[in-house]
């Protein structure tokens, strides 16, 4: 989800947000619950999009790595360590220094969903804003 409100909300569009997890599933798209809630908000539609594993060029490529929790985080900074100076979770990013986790909807209902859209949602609001890439 955050991929998705990022591109949408930024107006500089070579401002890109692309995201990969440190364990998928091969071959495995969005959730329903999640595509839901960024077609109804933004009509972004990502029902389609398949999962993508985090590599080392995409580290070594990306100006900031942003996580949704602490532990993926410390995880990253240890497995890619030469590049520890650009990856922040994204509330710390954002400047919330307690309670750095975004809450993390995987097989929850669509409430959870919407939850963590409202969650993700503000925190890349409050970053966009501070370097003026708001839509």
């Amino acid at each position: 989800m955050a991929e998705g409100i990022l591109n949408f909300l930024s107006v500089d569009k070579n401002v890109i947000s692309k995201s990969a997890g440190i364990s998928i599933v091969p071959n495995s798209v969005a959730s329903n619950h999640a595509a839901f809630m960024l077609k109804t908000e933004y009509n972004v539609d990502v029902l389609n999009r398949k999962a993508v594993q985090i590599e080392y060029d995409m580290i070594k490529e990306a100006d900031l790595i942003l996580t949704m929790t602490y532990p993926m985080k410390v995880f990253l900074q240890k497995e890619y360590n030469e590049y520890i100076k650009k990856i922040f979770t994204l509330k710390e990013y954002a400047g919330e220094t307690e309670d750095l986790n975004i809450c993390d909807p995987y097989g929850g209902d669509l409430n959870a969903y919407e939850l963590c859209f409202a969650e993700i949602d503000k925190y890349i609001k409050i970053l966009l804003k501070k370097q003026n890439f708001l839509y």
